[in-house]
C-alpha cells in the first residue's frame, strides 16, 4: 500500500499502529470478525483504494502579538493540550483489514504430502477440482450394490479372507499413499479415492482400472468433535465418535476415531456386532519433519448368512436324482440360515504404524513408513448341499444333499512392512520436473486350518442333523470348544510365508507452465513364496508335510499425458500402464501357487468445467485385459461332487477383457439445485476359460452388469427460514447379468461303450434381470450454540422393489435410515 506524500509516511504509519494495538480488543466488532463467513474472492488482498480528493488549503494562521520565547516556566506541562494547526495533520487514504480463520481442510501438522501433489499449481490446474455435483450421488450404495451382484454370501464379505471369489484383476491397494502389498483391507478408514485416468500423470502412480487409494484418520492441526448415532428399520444401528485436538500447542495433535454397531436378521438367527477403535498422534518435530503413529483396531462378531441355498430340481420324480445339476438359489429359503444358532465368525483386526515426511533440501522430499497388522479369524460353520427335492428313487426328499456336520475353521494372518520415497523438484528453464524413487519390502505369514469331526463322531450325530430339513431343523452338533480332540480330521493344515520386494522409479514433467503434464514410470516386483502343508487329502505318494515354493518377478510400467485446452477449463488426458498382482495365490486343498495376475490397458478422455464451477463433465474410455486369473472351483466343497475333498480349490479362468467408457456430470441448475449422473457401460468377456465351463469362453463375464448408473437430484435452502434444509432423490440402474454359464465334470463312464471319459453337466446356467432403485433423503442443520446438529433422513428402495423375487437378495425391501450428527 502506497501513500502520497512520502515524507509524513512514517510517522502516520507509526501513530496508526500504536491507535490499533490499544483499540484492538476495545472495538465492539473489529475487521477481522466481520470478514467470518466470506467468500474466497472476498479474503485476496484488496486492490488499491482510489485516492482521497486532497484537503482545502489551510487557513492562514492568526499572528500571534508579541511572542516570547519559551521557558521552562512558560512550557506547557501537559503537551496534549499544545493546539495543533492544520498543518500538522495528516488525511490518510480509507482502507481495510481482513483476515480469516483457517479453513476446515487446512492442515497445519505438516502431514499430507501425498495428498498435496494434486493441488501442485504446475502439475494440477482448475478442471481437476471436485466435481459439480459429488455429494448427490451415494457412491457407497453404487460400490454396495455392485459387490453383492459379484459375491451375495455374507459370512464370505464379514469374513474378509475368500479373496479368490472376486473375479478379475484386483484394484491396487494403497493407504495414504504407501503400496498395500499382500495385507489385507478391512481398518476403519477416513475415506479413498479412485486414481485413474485424469490424476494419473499427477500423482505418477497408474495400474489398469485405477489404484484405490485409503486415507487414514490423522489429526488435522484443529479441534473438533463429532458424534453420530443412525437406527434403521431393518434393526441396525451404530454410534460414530470422531475427536482432534492439541497434544501440546503447535507441535502435536491427536485423532480418535471410535464406532460400535450391531444389526440382526433378517435371515433367521442372523446378527452381529461390530466395534472399531483408531487413534493417531501427529508430531512437528521441526519446520520441514513431521510424523504420524497410528494405532487401529477391528473386532467383528457375528452369524451372518452363508448365502440363500441352491437347489436341485426336475419336474418328473422318475428322472430326478441326487446328481441332477444345479439350479440356482432356492427363493423361498432367501432368510434361511444354513448355519442354525450355532455358527458363528469372529474377526480381529490390529495394526501399527509409522509414518515419517521431511524435507531434506528446498527441493527434495523423503516419506517413509514401517506397519505392522495382524488378524485372526474363527469361524464355526456346517457342509451342506443343495435343497433336493427327490432322491435317487424319485420319492420325495426336501433336504440338503451330502451330510451336514461341523466344521472349525481358524486363520491367523502377520505381516511386516516398510517403505520409503524421495521426490527431486528440478527446474529446467521454464520446465518443471518431479523424480520419484520408491522401494519397499513386506514379509507375511499366513496359517490357515480347518478341523472336522472324525467320522466316528459324525456318524454319532441324529440322522435328522445330518439328512438336514429345513423346515424342520435339527440344530443338533458338537461345539469345538472342550471338544478340540473329536475334531481330528484335518482338512486344511497350512502355512503360507511370503516376502514381497519392490523398486520404483517415475518422472512427472510439467511444460509449458503446466499446460503439459507428463509422466512415465517402471516398476520391478519380485515375490518369493512357501507353502507348507500337512493336510489330510495330500494324495498318497506325496510326502508330508508337503512344502511349495515358488518365485515370481515381473516388470511392470506406465505411462500419462494431460493437455490443458480452453483457458484452463478443458483438459484432454491418455495413459496407458500395466500392472502386476504380488499377492500369492494358493490352492488350499492342493497346495499349488498359482500365476500372478497381470494386467494391461489403456484410458483416455476429457473432462471440463465452466469458470463459475456450475458444470462438469467427465468423459473416460478404457480398454483392459487380465490374464492368470485364478477363480474358485465350482466343485469346491460340493458333497455330492467331492465327497472325498479332493477337488481342487481353485481353477484359472486364463484372461479376460474388459472396454467401455464412463460418463460423470454435474450441474448446478440453480444455487439451489443440483443435478447429476454417472453412466458406465462395460463389455467384459472371457477370453479364455477353464475346460469345465466352455460355454464361457467368449462370452459375457458372469456377474459384470453391462451397463449401470445413477441420476441424483438436490434441492438445497441457502437462505431464508429454511437455510439448512434440502431434499434429495437418487434413481439408480443396474443391467442383467449372467450368474453362471453350465458347469460340468468330466468323469469315467466305467463301461465297454463309452470307457473315454464324458461330460456331465454340474450346474445348469441362470440370469438376473435388470433393476431400477429410487432412493430419497431429506437433510437439515442447525446450530445450537457452537454445535452443528444435522439430522438425515434416508429411504433406500424407496418403491420397495422385489430384489428377493428377482436376485434372491434377502433385507432388500423398503428401509428408512434415521442418522443424527453433532459437531463441535
Amino acid at each position: 500500500m502506497r501513500f502520497a506524500p512520502p515524507s509524513p509516511l512514517f510517522r502516520a504509519w507509526t501513530v496508526f499502529l500504536a491507535v490499533l494495538v490499544f483499540s484492538w480488543g476495545h472495538a465492539p466488532a473489529s475487521a477481522a470478525a466481520r470478514s467470518v463467513g466470506k467468500t474466497k474472492a472476498d479474503l485476496v488482498a484488496p486492490a488499491p483504494p482510489k485516492p482521497e480528493p486532497p484537503p482545502p488549503p489551510p487557513e492562514p494562521e492568526p499572528e500571534l502579538p508579541n511572542p516570547e520565547p519559551e521557558t521552562a516556566e512558560t512550557a506547557p506541562e501537559d503537551p496534549t493540550k499544545v493546539k495543533l494547526t492544520n498543518a500538522d495533520v495528516i488525511t490518510l487514504a480509507t482502507f481495510e483489514v481482513k483476515a480469516r480463520t483457517n479453513p476446515d481442510d487446512y492442515d497445519s501438522t505438516g502431514l499430507g504430502q501425498d495428498e498435496t501433489e494434486r493441488s501442485d499449481p504446475l502439475f494440477a490446474s482448475p478442471a481437476m477440482m471436485k466435481d459439480v455435483g459429488d455429494d448427490v450421488l451415494p457412491n457407497a450404495e453404487l460400490d454396495d450394490q455392485l459387490a453383492m451382484t459379484v459375491n451375495n454370501s455374507p459370512a464370505d464379505l464379514a469374513s474378509g479372507v475368500e479373496r479368490v471369489t472376486l473375479r478379475g484383476f484386483p484394484i491396487p491397494r494403497r493407504r495414504n499413499g504407501f503400496t498395500q502389498a499382500g495385507f489385507p483391507a478391512g481398518l476403519p478408514s477416513a475415506g479413498s479415492e479412485i486414481i485413474r485416468g485424469i490424476l494419473v500423470p499427477v500423482v505418477g502412480r497408474a495400474a489398469p482400472g485405477g489404484i484405490n487409494n485409503t486415507f487414514a484418520g490423522r489429526p488435522r492441526g484443529r479441534t473438533y468433535y463429532t458424534a453420530t448415532v443412525d437406527a434403521s428399520t431393518h434393526d441396525r444401528v451404530g454410534f460414530y465418535f470422531n475427536a482432534s485436538g492439541d497434544l501440546a500447542p503447535k507441535k502435536a495433535w491427536y485423532y480418535l476415531y471410535a464406532n460400535m454397531s450391531e444389526a440382526h436378521g433378517p435371515q433367521n438367527d442372523a446378527w452381529y456386532n461390530q466395534s472399531n477403535v483408531m487413534a493417531s498422534a501427529a508430531i512437528r518435530h521441526t519446520r520441514d519433519t513431521s510424523s504420524l503413529l497410528m494405532f487401529d483396531y477391528n473386532n467383528y462378531h457375528g452369524n451372518p448368512s452363508t448365502g440363500v441355498p441352491e437347489y436341485k430340481n426336475s419336474t418328473r420324480a422318475s428322472n430326478a436324482t441326487l446328481s441332477d445339476p444345479i439350479i440356482g438359489p432356492y427363493k423361498p429359503l432367501v432368510n434361511f440360515n444354513s448355519g442354525g444358532p450355532n455358527a458363528s465368525l469372529w474377526r480381529e483386526y490390529r495394526g501399527l504404524s509409522y509414518q515419517i515426511e521431511s524435507k531434506l533440501l528446498p527441493r527434495l522430499q523423503s516419506r517413509a513408513m514401517f506397519q505392522w497388522l495382524g488378524r485372526d479369524v474363527e469361524q464355526e460353520r456346517f457342509t451342506s448341499g443343495q435343497f433336493a427335492f427327490f432322491d435317487n428313487n424319485g420319492n420325495p426328499y426336501n433336504k440338503f444333499t451330502g451330510v451336514r456336520e461341523p466344521v472349525h475353521i481358524e486363520q491367523a494372518f502377520n505381516g511386516l512392512m516398510a517403505e520409503g520415497d524421495l521426490t527431486w523438484r528440478v527446474r529446467l528453464g521454464k520446465t518443471e520436473h518431479k523424480l520419484l524413487a520408491a522401494a519397499e519390502i513386506a514379509r507375511s505369514k499366513w496359517d490357515k486350518l480347518q478341523r472336522q469331526l472324525s467320522t466316528a463322531e459324525r456318524d454319532k450325530l441324529p440322522a435328522t442333523a445330518r439328512a438336514f430339513d429345513p423346515y424342520n431343523p435339527d440344530w443338533t452338533t458338537v461345539p469345538y470348544k472342550g471338544n478340540e480332540d473329536k475334531y481330528s480330521r484335518l482338512i486344511v493344515d497350512q502355512e503360507e510365508e511370503s516376502t514381497v520386494a519392490a523398486g520404483e522409479l517415475s518422472l512427472r514433467s510439467s511444460l509449458w507452465r503446466g499446460k503439459t503434464v507428463a509422466t512415465a514410470g517402471l516398476r520391478y516386483d519380485r515375490v518369493d513364496t512357501r507353502i507348507v502343508s500337512n493336510s489330510e487329502n495330500i494324495p498318497a505318494g506325496q510326502p508330508r508335510p508337503r512344502v511349495s515354493e515358488g518365485l515370481a518377478d515381473h516388470v511392470s510400467w506406465h505411462a500419462g499425458v494431460n493437455q490443458l485446452l480452453a483457458k484452463n477449463r478443458v483438459m484432454l488426458f491418455a495413459n496407458v500402464s500395466t500392472a502386476f498382482d504380488p499377492d500369492v495365490v494358493v490352492d488350499i486343498r492342493t497346495g499349488e501357487l498359482h500365476g500372478n495376475e497381470i494386467t494391461k490397458g489403456f484410458e483416455l478422455g476429457f473432462k471440463t468445467a465452466t469458470p463459475d464451477r456450475r458444470f462438469s463433465f467427465l468423459l473416460l474410455g478404457f480398454y483392459y485385459t487380465n490374464e492368470n486369473i485364478a477363480r474358485t472351483n465350482p466343485l469346491y466343497n460340493d458333497p455330492i461332487q467331492d465327497p472325498d475333498k479332493t477337488e481342487p480349490q481353485l481353477i484359472d479362468s486364463g484372461g479376460q477383457r474388459f472396454c467401455g467408457f464412463q460418463m460423470q456430470t454435474g450441474w448446478r441448475l440453480t444455487p439451489a439445485l443440483t443435478l447429476s449422473l454417472k453412466y458406465t457401460y462395460t463389455d467384459a468377456i472371457n477370453t479364455q476359460s477353464p475346460a469345465t465351463i466352455p460355454d464361457e469362453d467368449g462370452n459375457e463375464m458372469p456377474r459384470v452388469p453391462p451397463n449401470n448408473g445413477a441420476l441424483g437430484l438436490r434441492y438445497a435452502f441457502h437462505e431464508g427460514k429454511l437455510k439448512g434444509l434440502s431434499f434429495g432423490a437418487t434413481l439408480m440402474f443396474f443391467d442383467e447379468v449372467v450368474a453362471n454359464y453350465d458347469n460340468y465334470k468330466f468323469v469315467n463312464a466305467g463301461t465297454a461303450a463309452a470307457p473315454d471319459m464324458v461330460a456331465v453337466k454340474t450346474r445348469q446356467g441362470y440370469s438376473y434381470p435388470a433393476y431400477f432403485l429410487l432412493g430419497l433423503n431429506t437433510s437439515y442443520n442447525w446450530l445450537v450454540g457452537k454445535t452443528r446438529n444435522t439430522v438425515t433422513l434416508s429411504l433406500r428402495n424407496a418403491l420397495d422393489a422385489d430384489l428377493e423375487a428377482k436376485l434372491a437378495r434377502p433385507n432388500s425391501g423398503r428401509e428408512a435410515v434415521l442418522n443424527w450428527r453433532l459437531s463441535l
